[in-house]
C-alpha cells in the first residue's frame, strides 16, 4: 500500500503538472493568434532561425557557433527528407491517376511518406533538444527533476 504522505504529494504533483499544462496552451494558442506574419515556406523558416541565432543577445559566441552548426545539420537532413517526400507525392499523384493503378504500391508509397514525415519530426525534435543542452536550459531542468527525486522518501523493504 502506498504510505498517504506519498499520494498526496504525488496528487498534489499532478494538479500542478494540469495547471501548467493549461497555462502553456493557452499561451501557446496567444502566440499562434499573435504571429502576424509567419513564414510562408521551410527555406523562409530557416532563414529565420538563423538570422535569430546570428542576432540574439542572449547567447554567447560559443553557443552560437553551436547552434549555427546544429541548424546546418538539421537543415540539411530536412532538406533531403523534403526531397524524398516530394518524390514519393509526385509517383503517388502520377500512379494514382493512371489505368494500372496499384492499390499495394499505394500502400508502400503511403507507408514511405508516413515514414519520412516520422522521421522529420523526429530530426525536428531532436534539434529542440539539442539547442537545450547548447542553452544550459536541458541541464537545468534535469537538475529540477533530480532534486524533486531527493525529496521523495524510499520506502524501506
Amino acid at each position: 500500500m502506498i504510505p498517504k504522505k506519498t499520494a498526496l504529494c504525488f496528487l498534489i504533483s499532478l494538479a500542478f503538472v494540469a495547471c501548467a499544462h493549461t497555462k502553456a496552451e493557452r499561451n501557446v494558442d496567444q502566440k499562434i493568434q499573435n504571429d502576424s506574419a509567419p513564414p510562408a515556406n521551410s527555406a523562409e523558416l530557416s532563414q529565420k532561425a538563423a538570422d535569430i541565432i546570428i542576432t540574439s543577445p542572449d547567447i554567447n559566441e560559443d553557443q552560437r557557433s553551436r547552434l549555427m552548426d546544429l541548424h546546418d545539420k538539421t537543415s540539411s537532413t530536412l532538406v533531403h527528407l523534403r526531397e524524398q517526400s516530394l518524390k514519393l507525392r509526385d509517383i503517388l499523384i502520377t500512379d494514382i491517376t493512371t489505368p494500372n493503378f496499384s492499390e499495394s504500391e499505394m500502400r508502400v508509397i503511403k507507408k514511405r511518406l508516413k515514414d519520412i514525415e516520422d522521421q522529420r519530426l523526429t530530426v525536428i525534435f531532436d534539434a529542440i533538444d539539442k539547442a537545450d543542452v547548447i542553452l544550459g536550459r536541458k541541464l537545468a531542468q534535469d537538475a529540477m527533476i533530480l532534486k524533486a527525486f531527493d525529496d521523495i522518501p524510499i520506502r524501506q523493504r
